[in-house]
């Protein structure tokens, strides 16, 4: 496997610098933190699958965040100091897969999103992480929001895929298959379309 690297570009110097020096390890899914000070990615690891691990951006120094069984996705910050992402749970009370958050600074898990009738899968953060959408089963499954302040849970929608939350929470997007659409058009009623209108 070829090996990948982080770098770091200075808008202001203009110029590039390696941040990480590993060998043989993908990483993917970069993010800056909101405060910019550090990069979250996804370090590929021959045991576990995927690892969330985090880099300061002063210092080049990583930090390892998750070594689960199996791996690790979508993580994303919550604020400066707490992260969130995905991975599976042996607890008998979920679906398998479920959505984690942490902080930086400790080891144990803060909270954990979950569904007992099926894994969690493109969860969404929001309002600093008191709000999860998620999306049960892959590749279609009906979207949910989880209120962690009421442990309240809602269905927003039905069979989606891979759907996004605007930021500010009014509208949701989704993609829906070939099939799906051309199935709606064909059993739609389209006799209003026609009534009062004669053809030449």
């Amino acid at each position: 496997k070829d090996t990948e690297n982080i770098w770091i570009y200075d808008l202001y110097l203009r110029e590039s610098y390696p941040a990480t020096f590993s060998n043989g390890a993908r990483k993917t899914m970069l993010s800056f933190s909101p405060d910019g000070t550090k990069v979250l990615f996804h370090k590929e690891n021959a045991e576990t699958g995927m690892d969330i691990m985090v880099l300061d951006v002063e210092t080049n120094i990583v930090s390892q965040q998750t070594n689960f069984t199996n791996f690790e996705y979508d993580a994303q910050w919550i604020d400066d100091t707490t992260i969130g992402f995905s991975g599976n749970t042996e607890d008998s009370g979920f679906g398998g897969r479920v959505w984690f958050q942490k902080a930086l600074d400790q080891t144990s898990i803060d909270s954990i999103v979950g569904n007992k009738n099926g894994w969690v899968v493109t969860p969404i953060a929001t309002n600093k992480g008191s709000i999860i959408y998620y999306q049960l089963n892959w590749p279609v499954g009906n979207f949910f929001s989880h209120d962690l302040s009421t442990d309240s849970v809602r269905q927003v929608s039905t069979r989606v895929h891979a759907p996004i939350v605007s930021q500010d929470e009014t509208n949701f997007a989704f993609a829906k298959t070939v099939e799906e659409v051309f199935h709606e058009i064909r059993i739609e009623n389209i006799e209003h379309l026609l009534s009062g209108r004669s053809f030449p």
